[in-house]
């Protein structure tokens, strides 16, 4: 079977500092990564950076939110499978049983790999994520006056997978699972990171989303949106 590749550039063509248009430089990851329906792609990240050597953002490699998103480091498995293991885990399933779930779909994983998915996605729970926050947004402002975000929202049953990143350097911020019928919750976590008069765009799911239109109604103001390509 011919092997499936999806290149990814960034989602953005121009340098977000001073508008200089964005050359490659080299393929930031390249592997192979397994989906919750059981296919496999490899997907490469692409990076690129501005030419311009007066730009204070010269130095920094722009990559594809999108396929960060889908290549989460350490991992050749998709971010659906990663939140589906970390939920059936905090639910108490044994690691033989959320192999043989996942098997039904095709998707070939060993019980070392399990717990090892969970045990890592459980400390990015427990994550100083105000910390983080004010970490992270500040050396975005220090280094590039403005702050980039993406969050992704996963839906399990009835479950929400939030996961927050710099879009300057895919750094984690924050990770957190949400109860879809808990909605005060949700927006009370998402003005936590959005209510920083500097940010500058956000990175997130598609503007038809149930999720999309919540995260809008917490920003309330005018914002950049980039949508995640679909895959």
């Amino acid at each position: 079977m011919k092997e499936i590749v999806r290149p990814y550039k960034p989602e953005i063509s121009v340098c977000p500092i001073c508008g200089s248009r964005l050359v490659y430089r080299y393929t930031v990851s390249n592997k192979v990564i397994q989906f919750s329906n059981g296919k496999k792609a490899r997907i490469k990240n692409l990076g690129y950076s501005c030419p311009n050597q007066d730009c204070q953002a010269s130095d920094n490699i722009f990559t594809s939110q999108t396929a960060s998103k889908f290549c989460i480091k350490g991992y050749t498995y998709s971010a659906k499978i990663i939140a589906y293991i970390t939920i059936l885990k905090m639910q108490g399933e044994s690691r033989e049983k959320i192999c043989a779930k996942l098997s039904l779909n095709g998707v070939d994983i060993s019980d070392r790999n399990v717990d090892k998915i969970a045990e890592r996605e459980m400390k990015n729970l427990n994550m100083d994520y105000k910390k983080n926050i004010q970490v992270e947004y500040g050396a975005m402002m220090s280094h590039f006056g403005q702050i980039r975000i993406s969050i992704d929202s996963i839906g399990i049953d009835n479950l929400r997978v939030i996961s927050v990143r710099n879009s300057f350097n895919n750094v984690q911020i924050g990770l957190h699972i949400c109860p879809n019928d808990k909605m005060d919750e949700l927006k009370s976590l998402l003005h936590e990171y959005v209510d920083n008069p500097n940010i500058k765009c956000i990175t997130t799911v598609r503007k038809i989303t149930d999720f999309f239109k919540i995260l809008e109604s917490c920003v309330n103001r005018e914002m950049e949106y980039i949508s995640f390509i679909k895959y």
